[in-house]
């Protein structure tokens, strides 16, 4: 986990002023730099302590029409991560002492709020409030192959279950 701030990156909602209804527009964002930031890192068991971070990160996610509205409005939408990160000592913008770099994936789920701004000869105006991404862990998510083999067992289940019921109701009954 890392703590600071960073340069600003760059995400289509936080970049149109104002946002206009028709419009497409993004929740993702693109963060590069030589300044993303300071703290500390965990890499392999290795704590870093209070060292810089740079590199890039690129948080993809679909894109997003804007209505003609009356409010304020709330996307939530999934985004996934790639990109990579460097840690240096502190004073070396040009990272000729790096302790380490890694590349970067996920996934998560970003929510975007656009303030409403008004109506405008019939186009309504929105103007970027924030924009949050929570990460998901990956053994949360269930493969696809997990979803599948799960589904084949309760329909062979239920098939078993039907057929037995069904030979149960064709024995002669003795009175």
């Amino acid at each position: 986990m890392t703590v600071g701030n960073g340069d600003e990156g760059n995400s289509s909602a936080a970049q149109c002023h104002p946002c206009a209804s028709g419009q497409t527009i993004s929740a993702g964002g693109f963060f590069v730099g030589t300044s993303l930031g300071q703290g500390n890192a965990v890499d392999n068991g290795t704590t870093f302590n209070n060292i810089g971070f740079l590199g890039t990160f690129n948080l993809g996610s679909d894109a997003i029409l804007l209505p003609v509205g009356t409010s304020d409005l709330t996307y939530i939408v999934p985004f996934s991560l790639s990109g990579d990160i460097t840690g240096c000592l502190l004073g070396n913008t040009n990272c000729l002492n790096q302790v380490f770099s890694t590349t970067l994936t996920g996934q998560g789920i970003a929510t975007l709020n656009l303030h409403f701004d008004g109506t405008f000869n019939g186009v309504s105006a929105y103007s970027f409030q924030s924009l949050t991404f929570e990460f998901q862990d990956p053994a949360a998510v269930p493969e696809p192959m997990t979803i599948t083999l799960l589904a084949t067992g309760l329909i062979g289940l239920g098939a078993k279950v039907r057929r037995r019921a069904k030979r149960r109701s064709e024995i002669p009954k003795i009175l």
